[in-house]
């Protein structure tokens, strides 16, 4: 069967949207896939700013959201109350759908390395959005300072783990669990585990 005489909604079971978010964090491109072809389509237009990056289709880390019409998934920037986080990059996020919440860790200025700890309520729109620091940047107990660390986070028991990352440009191999993460069950603390069996060595050690 020829691509021409295809039924309108296989061709619509076929578009893939994905949103490519890069490392860097200094971009953002937008793609649909129609049987099998990728098509650079608009980004969105309030804020977010794309320089041109051009990765290979199967070396893209992306969300990918099955969707009929590409032109229906609009972007909102939030205005959270509270005190801001700063500007950062490489910095760990994770979501908690049952409360609504994510939380920040760690990451890059212009200036320094970080190890504050943030959550933002609301964190999908619906509602107020707020940021409260759980954890102040140095706080005694937390991990070093660091970038681009690797790290997963258990919903059901609301524990964070980290693994490595770099800290002026050293490669770090350590592993720390974050308790309570959200902060709604009790009191966040950082915690080092040592695994046994010694970290994964070489580089990179967590990207």
């Amino acid at each position: 069967m020829s691509r021409r005489h295809m039924t309108k909604e296989r061709q619509q079971a076929r578009r893939l949207v994905c949103v490519l978010f890069p490392a860097r964090a200094c971009q953002m491109r937008i793609l649909v896939q129609d049987l099998g072809v990728f098509t650079h389509i608009q980004p969105p237009t309030n804020g977010i700013r794309s320089r041109g990056f051009s990765i290979p289709a199967l070396l893209l880390s992306a969300v990918l959201l099955w969707v009929g019409q590409a032109s229906a998934q609009i972007w909102t920037q939030l205005s959270p109350a509270g005190t801001l986080p700063g500007v950062r990059a490489d910095a760990t996020a994770v979501y908690n759908r049952t409360s609504n919440s994510m939380v920040l860790f760690g990451g890059v200025n212009a200036t320094a390395d970080l190890n504050d700890t943030w959550i933002l309520s609301s964190a999908n729109g619906l509602g107020a959005p707020q940021w409260t620091n759980l954890i102040p940047n140095n706080a005694s107990g937390s991990p070093p300072v660091r970038r681009g660390n690797t790290a997963i986070y258990d919903e059901v028991n609301d524990r964070l783990t980290i693994f490595g990352g770099d800290q002026f440009g050293q490669k770090l191999g350590d592993a720390w669990v974050l308790t309570n993460a959200t902060g709604k069950a009790g009191t966040p603390a950082w915690v080092q585990v040592s695994p046994s069996g010694g970290p994964p060595s070489g580089w990179p050690t967590s990207r």
